[in-house]
C-alpha cells in the first residue's frame, strides 16, 4: 500500500484547485467541497477512496483525488489484474492497468493512468464508480453506472448506457461503432460513431423508427422477441345457457359478457382465470397460458381461436449476448 505524505498532498491539492473549474470532469465547479480531504487521515491511496466513497463522494470528486494522489506518486508501473472489483470494494492503481479479459466493476475503482479490456467492460450502477485520468480501451461497454474519462474513450464495437441516475463523462474523443443512450447521460468532447442512437430519440428502445434502423445494422439475434396472443370466444354451443354459466364460471367474465355478437375478444383476464392458470399475470399472455384457456374452454363445450403475434424489440440482454458469439453486427455490403 502506497503510503500519503500529507504535507505532498496538500501542496499537491492546493495547486489542482484552481484548475478543476476548467475540467470538463470536475461536474459542479464546487470545489470547497473537497476541503475535508486535503488532510486525509487515510494512511494510503486505497483506503482515501474508500473513506471518500463511504462519506457519499460524487464521482468528480473522486477524480479530483485520483489527479491529487497521481501527481503524489509520480510514475508508476503497470498492473495486470485478472479479477474484476466485487460490490464495496475501492480499488486503486496508481498507473496504467490491463485485464486478461472480460471486466467487471461492481465497486470503485480509480485508474491513474490508461484501462485497457481486451473484451466486455462492464459495471453495476448504481453503486458503481470508475475513474480513468488516462485513456479507456475495450472492445465493448456496457454500463448501468458512473464512469469518468479524463483521455480518450476506444469503445469497440458497441457502447451502451443505462439507467438515467448515472453517467459516462469523456473529457476527450468517444470512438465505437455503435453508441446506444438508453436513459444514460453520455457526454464527449467529440463523438466518432457509426451507428448513433441519441437517448432524444431511442426512448429505452421503443422511439419511432428505432427497431427498424436496428434492424438494418444488427443481426436478428441482437434483438429482442415480444409474444402476445388474442383470445376470441368464436363458440359457446349455439349460445347454450350452460355452456355459456360454465365458461363464465371458469374465466371469471360475467355470462352477459360472454354472450354477445361479436364475439369478445379477450386480451386480458380477470383474477379468477389467472388463478385457474396456477399464477397471476398480467397482459399479454403468454402461449402456454394461452392453450391452457383454450382447453379449459373446449373442456366446458366451447370453443376459442387463438391468433400468436411475434415482433422484434430491442433487447440489451439479446444484444451483448450476440456480441460475446461474435455475431452482433450484420456483414457490410
Amino acid at each position: 500500500m502506497t503510503q500519503i505524505d500529507r504535507s505532498a498532498f496538500a501542496t499537491a491539492f492546493d495547486a489542482l484547485l484552481p484548475r478543476l473549474a476548467l475540467d470538463p470532469l470536475f461536474e459542479d465547479g464546487d470545489t470547497e467541497r473537497l476541503a475535508p480531504w486535503r488532510l486525509p487521515s487515510a494512511a494510503g491511496f486505497e483506503e482515501l477512496f474508500a473513506q471518500a466513497r463511504q462519506q457519499g463522494a460524487a464521482p468528480w470528486h473522486l477524480y479530483a483525488l485520483a489527479r491529487v494522489a497521481t501527481q503524489c506518486i509520480g510514475t508508476a508501473a503497470p498492473t495486470l489484474r485478472a479479477s474484476g472489483v466485487a460490490s464495496e470494494e475501492s480499488v486503486f492503481i496508481p498507473g496504467d492497468l490491463k485485464t486478461s479479459g472480460n471486466f467487471a466493476v461492481e465497486g470503485t475503482l480509480v485508474v491513474g493512468g490508461d484501462l485497457v479490456v481486451p473484451g466486455l467492460l462492464s459495471d453495476r450502477g448504481p453503486d458503481s464508480i470508475l475513474i480513468v485520468l488516462g485513456n479507456l480501451s475495450v472492445q465493448a461497454l456496457r454500463t448501468h453506472g458512473e464512469i469518468g474519462v479524463g483521455g480518450h474513450l476506444d469503445g469497440g464495437d458497441v457502447v451502451v448506457g443505462h439507467y438515467n441516475d448515472s453517467s459516462l463523462v469523456v473529457g476527450g474523443h468517444l470512438k465505437t461503432r455503435m453508441l446506444i443512450e438508453d436513459e444514460h447521460d453520455i457526454r464527449a468532447q467529440a463523438l466518432e460513431v457509426e451507428h448513433h442512437y441519441p437517448m432524444e430519440t431511442f426512448r429505452q428502445g421503443t422511439g419511432k423508427g428505432v427497431v427498424a434502423a436496428l434492424k438494418k445494422v444488427v443481426t436478428s439475434g441482437s434483438l429482442g422477441k415480444e409474444e402476445s396472443v388474442e383470445v376470441t370466444l368464436t363458440d359457446t354451443a349455439s349460445r347454450n345457457p350452460e355452456v355459456v354459466a360454465r365458461i363464465a364460471a371458469i374465466t371469471g367474465f360475467p355470462a352477459a359478457y360472454l354472450d354477445q355478437k361479436p364475439p369478445p375478444l379477450w386480451l386480458q383476464f380477470p383474477d379468477k382465470m389467472r388463478r385457474t392458470l396456477g399464477e397471476m399475470r398480467d397482459a399479454p399472455m403468454n402461449r402456454a397460458e394461452a392453450e391452457a384457456i383454450e382447453a379449459a374452454v373446449a373442456e366446458a363445450g366451447g370453443k376459442v381461436e387463438l391468433k400468436f403475434k411475434s415482433q422484434a424489440i430491442y433487447s440489451e440482454d439479446a444484444l451483448f449476448d450476440a456480441w460475446s458469439k461474435g455475431k452482433l453486427f450484420k456483414a457490410r455490403k
